[in-house]
């Protein structure tokens, strides 16, 4: 066989009846699949199963051989009246797969396929994303067929191609992100059809948070297992954090500390609050160790044992704090999230190993599955329902707009909240070069900007550059932005996203004269006019925007392949606009533009957001 451009002689098989050297070629979690598969179809508990059972056990492994290959296997491992033992079992799928000898934990390098660059990935967390996905998606009854997919090699490089399963867990991590009906799902799709799905599952990720900087189709296309590896890791942990809040669980208002700001414990990351609800059940037990990382803190499962007796005491014990061997004391621990109804994706070895990215995914399945928190009481609930209010409302919807579309910039920062995160400036001052390279004089930057002062003029430079660029933001000084102001934080950023799609527009001189939202709408109409349609807008405010047929006919008008409009609705009732928005939406991002917008701010007329659509539809962005 060939794999990853080296050519692998293939050694011989162990013979049947050697069950330790057979077990050995498989990983952990894997011989654990498989004996818990057999065990379930070998009713009799007599040791084996027919070659009909077999045929069942291999498809929930994501293995389908040939009629051929199946028979030729069989033959091969000479099961006596076709009762397969569990070694004749292992036998069997070593030769299905010609016994693979880099089905090893090991991290592999690749070349990235242009020059010298490599790249590196590990074979356990590729192995434990697989499973994940497989126990995510394994009730959809779409992906019959396609899940679950063999963790042990790499399917999934090659799963990822149509686009349909990234559009799928994108689904996951964030419901609702991608109408299902805009997905092209055929058997046989073209390489047209490919690449929307993939355009609409990239631009989509966006959208959503996940950062796609340097990611292109072509390369899901190609399956370069970095970029397929960094995009699937993104998407997992988002799904896995996406109920770590507040709204979605109120109890962890138990979690703030005495004199504690709600609105401070909203804006922690995830992975802070995780820490914070780990060490509040290991205080609660009793135990002298607190736990500060994802790594060394969890390597001898010590705390992991006290967690899950803590908080499911009818279930789990510390038992386990008993056993001396690190490996063991981590079987136990996996074991007994079983029995709290978490899917087992990683091994001891991950524990022990101190993986950092498996076990924060641990700890958050941990939560997800079992919190195990008081709720909170009916007076807390009343000042918790100002955080959902403030959640749904346009303010923070702009905000992860913004967010999104600053984090998808390629510069070397990253934001988890606009508010608090561009304080210091700097974030600011980098969207500002990268709008417009040499307008901030970075020797007047503090970097890191540690104290009250140096933020302070950071802040007062990045405004100085806003103006510079010509920005309106009269009223709006430096304070403003380093005291963390909302109002004049989202003028600021909608200034310079304004400025970086005019400067696009400016780019294409699309002959409408004037460089403005004026002169965009112009723009925008002309394309429409020049397609053969009949829409048209006054300006982005305008009362047609919300049926959504300007912004169907305005991407048909880009590429006329991309709308089917026996699909558009009349637009005239709340469903029929909804439905119209999300299809602009999906349109627009399959031909590759990045849409930060939601269906919401086309209906309800928000003209930033349209401004940005239209921006990106006109540019190609």
């Amino acid at each position: 066989p060939y794999r990853r451009g080296r050519r692998l002689s293939p050694p011989e098989i162990p013979n049947v009846g050697n069950d330790d050297v057979m077990e050995g070629e498989f990983k952990p979690l894997e011989l654990r699949n498989f004996r818990t598969k057999f065990r379930d179809l070998d009713q009799s508990g007599e040791g084996h199963i027919t070659p009909d059972e077999l045929r069942v056990v291999l498809g929930q492994c994501g293995m389908n051989p040939s009629d051929e290959e199946f028979t030729k296997a069989l033959a091969e491992i000479e099961a006596p009246e076709s009762q397969i033992s569990w070694d004749h079992f292992l036998a069997f799928v070593l030769r299905i797969r010609g016994k693979n000898p880099e089905q090893r934990r090991v991290h592999v390098t690749t070349r990235a396929g242009l020059g010298d660059a490599h790249h590196s990935y590990s074979e356990e967390e590729k192995t434990a994303f697989v499973e994940m996905i497989n126990s995510s998606l394994a009730d959809d009854e779409s992906m019959q067929g396609m899940i679950p997919i063999n963790s042990s090699n790499d399917d999934i490089f090659s799963a990822v191609r149509d686009g349909v399963l990234l559009c799928k867990l994108i689904n996951k991590a964030a419901p609702g992100t991608i109408e299902e009906r805009f997905i092209n799902r055929k058997e046989r799709m073209s390489i047209w059809e490919i690449q929307e799905n993939q355009n609409l599952a990239l631009n989509s990720a966006k959208a959503i948070g996940i950062i796609t900087v340097n990611m292109f189709p072509q390369l899901i296309i190609e399956g370069r297992p970095h970029i397929v590896l960094g995009l699937i890791w993104q998407i997992v942990k988002m799904g896995l954090f996406q109920k770590i809040n507040l709204v979605d669980h109120p109890e962890l208002y138990r979690l703030l500390n005495p004199g504690e700001d709600l609105d401070a414990f909203r804006n922690l990351p995830p992975e802070q609050i995780l820490l914070r609800w780990f060490n509040f059940h290991l205080q609660n037990a009793g135990h002298d160790r607190r736990v500060n990382n994802f790594q060394n803190d969890l390597k001898d499962s010590v705390n992991y044992t006290v967690l899950l007796a803590q908080i499911a005491p009818q279930l789990c014990d510390r038992t386990p704090l008993d056993l001396e061997d690190d490996t063991e004391r981590a079987e136990r621990v996996l074991e007994n999230s079983e029995k709290l109804g978490c899917h087992r994706f990683l091994t001891p070895a991950d524990i022990v190993s101190a993986n950092q990215k498996l076990n924060m995914s641990f700890v958050a399945t941990l939560f997800n599955t079992w919190p195990a928190l008081e709720p909170p009481a009916e007076e807390e609930l009343e000042k918790l329902q100002v955080i959902i209010e403030d959640e749904n409302s346009n303010e923070s919807r702009e905000e992860r707009a913004f967010r999104n579309w600053i984090n998808n910039l390629g510069i070397d920062m990253t934001i988890d909240n606009l508010f608090t995160d561009l304080t210091d400036g700097l974030v600011l001052l980098k969207v500002i070069e990268e709008i417009k390279p040499g307008t901030v004089n970075w020797s007047l930057v503090q970097q890191p900007a540690r104290m009250v002062f140096h933020r302070m003029g950071n802040c007062n430079h990045a405004v100085d550059c806003c103006k510079t660029l010509g920005c309106s933001i009269v009223g709006i000084g430096g304070k403003d932005i380093s005291d963390g102001n909302k109002q004049y934080i989202l003028a600021i950023v909608w200034q310079l996203m304004r400025m970086h799609i005019l400067n696009f527009i400016k780019q294409l001189n699309l002959g409408s004269g004037e460089v403005s939202e004026a002169g965009l709408v112009a723009a925008a109409n002309d394309k429409v006019r020049q397609a053969g349609k009949a829409t048209q807008i006054a300006n982005l405010r305008d009362t047609a925007l919300s049926s959504g047929h300007f912004l169907l006919d305005l991407v048909s008008a880009v590429e006329p392949r991309a709308i089917d409009y026996e699909m558009v609705t009349p637009g005239e009732t709340d469903e029929d606009k909804q439905f119209n928005a999300k299809y602009a939406i999906a349109a627009a991002r399959k031909i590759g533009c990045s849409i930060f917008c939601l269906w919401e701010d086309i209906v309800e007329r928000n003209p930033r957001m349209i401004m940005t659509f239209i921006g990106a539809v006109l540019s190609g962005q």
